[in-house]
């Protein structure tokens, strides 16, 4: 007798989440299509996704988990009470996290790819345990497989190709490049750009190599356990070469963390082919991630190695974070904003991302973001080295084979619409070149699955040995938090625990009713309401940009200036219109204050750095742009300053503006050593002294990182400056007496 054959929208819907996976990790996403750099200097097609073409493709995973999630409810076999438990805590940090969405654009569509990936988790973790012949369980971990190695094709191109490509254009265009940055040459922010230029290294269209690291690794441990089952020795030969391929990428790009992941996957995998009990084991894996970064932070700055302390340093700031708003956290796009202000002495980086999991989980989502630390536990404790009995007498084992083609097929087409304007003849052979690759592994894995059982059981313990990968390099980089990796991260923890043998325990269907008609609904709205609003505001962008750049050819500065004024204006009223999207605000007071350096007009001018302040106010009533916007209106200050340097009144606005930076980011150097010339210019020159010397103190506490220091001779230059000025200003007489002690 033939088993049932598996619905066909049950794999329809497996494939589109796993398509979108695949999408998702071969696409570069932006928070604006555009003004990344300055439109007058560049005009390009945009190449990646928005906002709203992310949005989206979340609706796409929301609605096809909801159908997963309903069929949980649906099928007579009723999952285990564990998952039941773990779904029902899952729903707290997911309200949280819709909570931050409804502030800001920028939170909003980073919390809908973390909840999407959330429901698509648990969607997936229930279809394969309810699936009792395995077929499903075989064919996410063949899509995992295709999926890694697709990208595994694109960071060898990166390192054998693009990289001295990429060099030679930016030796040619570096003035135009560093011009239309804004950066000085020599300057710290050059210099550190550089020193990652320089780097070959593969990080696939993430962006980090960090993060490439631990999907390479994972994929290398997959197809490692795969080729040492049974099944056809020419079969395992491929995977091991593809094993290879993963593996060598890691090593050659001499990321330690991504060498540290291999080794954790080999004894991962060495310990479950010892015994299957040794997976409750692995799950405390992440935690001794953890752990370590504390024991590194203990050792303190004695120890050469800087990475591990590196993260200990956002460790500790993350705490500090929680510890202001413990019950909802700062939200995903949150953390850089609350970092600044509370990141140890010795911290020299501004970074977006705590580089953690559990710690990026509990800084931006508050005490609930423990629940998902246990989720992610939970996973590989319940992780299965052993898959189900199975047979493929019926011909299903072709299902899997289908969903896993069709995933890496489709999200490779998916992704190369995105990409299409900006692909030339080697862009579109390599990337044929991993789509075949993937395709090919895919194939390979599920058919690989569908031998013997010690075949499938190979399949099975990759599966959980990849999962232990993720979770622990995960402990040290941004795979969880990333838009383009965390739907990927997510659905590999999914993939650990396997079907069991025995009838579960009963489970309460609630959770999955509930879980499916929010999915639902929250796919809905994305769709009717969210993409729509997002996609009038870029196209409100993209024509403000083009309108900069054509003016910027007819080489009049005022075409220029009055074009900027016209974009600024167009920007500033799309960022007031629900949804509310700061960053245009802060791209509105760019265009301004650039505005007011394009003409020559003092009248002008002053209106325009104006407008750039209350463009910059816009922006500043939410704690992940106010750093930005307030340092857009110091600069505007600074402007009207150097226009009139001996108008007190210029200067006694430069500082205030200036302080307000520095409540935002204490740290920040130039700030500091502007504040002291405005105080020279008012005469004050024991407070212009103090800020002077906090500054140096600033200045040396970036020690750990030379690139971000100011330039040799830099500080005496400046205190060269304020004494000229202080010399030339008046002192007010009731301020003399406090100037020694001020600051």
């Amino acid at each position: 007798m033939s088993k049932p054959v598996t619905p066909v929208s049950d794999r329809v819907a497996l494939g589109a989440i796993f398509a979108v996976a695949a999408a998702r990790c071969m696409i570069a996403f932006a928070a604006l299509p555009v003004f990344d750099m300055d439109p007058a200097q560049q005009s390009a097609v945009f190449v990646g996704a928005t906002p709203a073409q992310s949005v989206l493709l979340d609706a796409v995973v929301l609605a096809a988990a909801s159908w997963l999630l309903v069929r949980c409810a649906m099928d007579r076999t009723l999952l285990p009470r564990w998952w039941a438990w773990m779904a029902s805590a899952c729903m707290v940090p997911c309200a949280v996290a819709a909570a931050h969405g409804m502030q800001d654009v920028e939170q909003l569509w980073r919390c809908t790819t973390w909840i999407a990936s959330i429901a698509a988790a648990l969607g997936v973790c229930g279809c394969c345990l309810r699936d009792r012949t395995g077929l499903m369980h075989r064919a996410v971990i063949a899509s995992l497989a295709g999926i890694g190695v697709a990208l595994a094709v694109r960071g060898l191109v990166q390192m054998t190709v693009e990289h001295s490509a990429t060099l030679a254009f930016y030796e040619q265009q570096k003035e135009m490049f560093l011009r239309a940055q804004g950066w000085v040459a020599g300057s710290s922010e050059v210099l550190t750009y550089e020193r990652r230029l320089l780097q070959n290294e593969a990080t696939g269209w993430f962006g980090f190599a960090n993060v490439f690291a631990t999907v390479a690794a994972a994929t290398a441990t997959l197809l490692a356990n795969a080729a040492l089952g049974g099944g056809r020795a020419a079969v395992r030969a491929f995977l091991g070469m593809a094993a290879l391929l993963c593996a060598g990428l890691v090593v050659a790009s001499g990321s330690k963390g991504g060498v540290a992941a291999l080794a954790i996957g080999a004894v991962a995998s060495v310990l479950l082919r010892r015994s299957e009990r040794w997976a409750h084991g692995l799950a405390l894996l992440p935690i001794a991630a953890v752990l370590a970064l504390v024991v590194r932070g203990f050792i303190g700055e004695g120890w050469g190695e800087q990475s591990l302390l590196f993260r200990w340093q956002y460790l500790v700031g993350a705490v500090r974070a929680l510890a202001q708003t413990p019950f909802v956290g700062v939200g995903p796009a949150g953390f850089q904003a609350a970092f600044m202000q509370v990141r140890p002495s010795g911290a020299v980086e501004e970074v977006t991302s705590a580089h953690g999991s559990f710690v990026d989980w509990t800084a931006s989502l508050g005490v609930s973001g423990f629940v998902l630390a246990g989720a992610m536990l939970c996973l590989l404790w319940h992780g299965g080295a052993r898959a189900p009995r199975s047979d493929d007498s019926s011909g299903d084992g072709r299902i899997a084979r289908e969903i896993a083609l069709a995933s890496v097929v489709f999200g490779v087409i998916l992704s190369a619409l995105f990409e299409a304007p900006a692909l030339g003849g080697d862009a579109w052979l390599w990337r044929a070149a991993g789509a075949v690759g993937g395709v090919l592994v895919a194939w390979a894995t599920a058919h690989q699955g569908g031998g013997d059982e010690r075949a499938r059981n190979g399949i099975a313990l990759g599966g959980v040995a990849a999962a232990c990968v993720v979770a622990t390099h995960g402990q040290i980089d941004m795979v969880f938090w990333l838009p383009g990796s965390v739907l990927w991260a997510w659905l590999v923890l999914a993939a650990a625990p396997t079907p069991r043998a025995a009838q579960p325990r009963r489970a309460s269907r609630i959770t999955s009713v509930v879980w499916a008609s929010s999915t639902a609904a929250a796919a809905a709205w994305l769709v009717v309401w969210t993409a729509p609003a997002l996609t009038r505001q870029d196209d409100i962008a993209i024509a403000a940009a083009q309108r900069v750049f054509d003016a910027a050819q007819t080489h009049s500065r005022e075409r220029l200036a009055a074009a900027r004024r016209d974009a600024a204006q167009a920007l500033a009223a799309a960022s007031v219109d629900a949804p509310r999207r700061r960053s245009l605000a802060l791209c509105a007071a760019e265009q301004w204050l650039a505005a007011a350096r394009d003409t020559a007009v003092p009248m002008e001018q002053q209106q325009l750095r104006l407008s750039a302040q209350e463009g910059a106010a816009l922006a500043a009533d939410a704690p992940w742009s106010r750093f930005a916007a307030l340092r857009l209106a110091s600069l505007a200050a600074h402007d009207a300053f150097d226009a009139a340097p001996n108008d007190r009144a210029a200067a006694v606005r430069l500082e205030h503006a200036l302080r307000a930076v520095l409540v935002e980011n204490p740290r920040h150097c130039d700030s500091q050593l502007r504040l002291a010339i405005a105080l020279a210019a008012q005469g004050r020159r024991g407070d212009a002294r103090a800020a002077l010397d906090a500054a140096a103190m600033c200045n040396e506490s970036f020690a750990a990182d030379p690139l971000r220091q100011f330039r040799p001779g830099r500080i005496d230059s400046v205190r060269q400056e304020i004494e000229s000025r202080a010399a030339q200003a008046v002192e007010p007489p009731n301020e003399k007496a406090g100037n020694e002690s001020a600051e």
